[in-house]
């Protein structure tokens, strides 16, 4: 599948700034990306919650994702693990913010690369996958795949980069 939709992109499917080259994890715009890391920890007494997110993210994301978790660490020290978890998880994600100071902001959010539409995209690919793997030309898989996913012919030209690059979203 792969190659076909690597050959289908090569004629002519979506547009593509080699600066960049990258997609973020977590909205699937092709932006300068920074891999980082964010945790979060929940202590309920006799309980504790982890969570985290890691990879190559843009800025916003980096942004939006520090934010969340770093709020949710300062309020989850409750119980004896997390009372030493929590701040560890503090430091950390501060670090690994600070490092991504200097990314550049993505400029280049449009309808195309709407992060939205390619998550409908991501979670409506596996029957139109079977078929490209079956044989069927991806230039008639995607018109159907983009029906679908109430998503635009350029998302599908954009989604269908993310896949070639090795870059598709979490459902």
């Amino acid at each position: 599948v792969v190659h076909q939709v690597g050959q289908f992109l090569h004629a002519g499917g979506a547009r593509f700034d080699p600066r960049w080259g990258t997609f973020c994890r977590r909205c699937g715009v092709e932006a300068p990306t920074k891999s980082v890391a964010f945790r979060q920890n929940i202590g309920l007494v006799f309980l504790r919650l982890h969570s985290e997110i890691n990879g190559e993210l843009c800025k916003h994301c980096i942004h939006a994702e520090f934010w969340k978790r770093q709020a949710i660490n300062c309020v989850g020290w409750f119980g004896t693990i997390s009372f030493i978890v929590a701040p560890v998880y503090l430091i950390m994600n501060f670090y690994n913010y600070a490092t991504a100071a200097t990314l550049p902001s993505p400029t280049n959010r449009t309808e195309a690369n709407d992060p939205a539409a390619m998550k409908r995209l991501a979670k409506s690919l596996k029957p139109f996958a079977a078929r490209m793997n079956a044989g069927e030309p991806v230039d008639v898989v995607l018109p159907a795949l983009c029906a679908a996913a109430n998503a635009t012919p350029e998302q599908g030209r954009v989604f269908m980069r993310m896949i070639t690059k090795g870059r598709l979203l979490q459902p």
